[in-house]
């Protein structure tokens, strides 16, 4: 498997293999990370609103008819194999799948995501604190679109357009928001 990567970057790159394995080199990435490491992502519920109208307008809080919770997540640890997913229950609750995942979220060395820093960390924190489960403040993150601005000038900082540009598996395409109400509404 390492030779077909370093083949398939060496050619995207029109580089030699022996640049690639450079690279990987002087960029510490033959170094398996110490400690439990967490890929995970969140999808989250939609906020309803009372309102009078539509257009541009500021929306208070007052106004919300329902909180949004955590839908799903799913995770897996570096360097294994296996997936989990939990969701939220029948009642369209997310306390049990909170309670679930903390157990892996506090127990992680380092998370791992896709804008988790400002999204799924925080949202796994809020629930976290208002069903009062214990909560690991301390726990390491790596956010994958923070990296990326940091290190390279891109057009989009996307998922869909991260994976074109730089040609890795696409991101699976689906209805917008029409999913969105087959699976708030059941």
């Amino acid at each position: 498997r390492r030779y077909d990567a370093e083949m398939l970057l060496s050619d995207h790159y029109d580089v030699s293999p022996r640049s690639i394995r450079k690279w990987v080199a002087n960029l510490n990435l033959t170094k398996k990370p110490k400690g439990k490491v967490l890929l995970y992502d969140i999808e989250t519920s939609r906020a309803t609103f009372k309102m009078f109208w539509t257009g541009k307008q500021w929306v208070n809080t007052n106004q919300m008819v329902d909180y949004p919770q955590i839908i799903s997540v799913a995770w897996k640890y570096l360097g294994e194999d296996k997936m989990y997913s939990l969701t939220w229950d029948a009642e369209h609750s997310d306390q049990i799948l909170v309670d679930e995942f903390l157990k892996h979220y506090n127990s992680a060395d380092l998370v791992v995501g896709f804008n988790n820093d400002n999204f799924d960390n925080r949202w796994v924190q809020a629930r976290a604190i208002y069903h009062g489960f214990e909560l690991n403040n301390y726990v390491r993150s790596w956010d994958i679109i923070k990296e990326i601005k940091r290190i390279a000038r891109l057009a989009g900082y996307s998922l869909k357009f991260l994976c074109e540009y730089y040609g890795v598996v696409k991101k699976h395409q689906h209805e917008g928001m029409i999913m969105w109400d087959k699976v708030e509404d059941g």
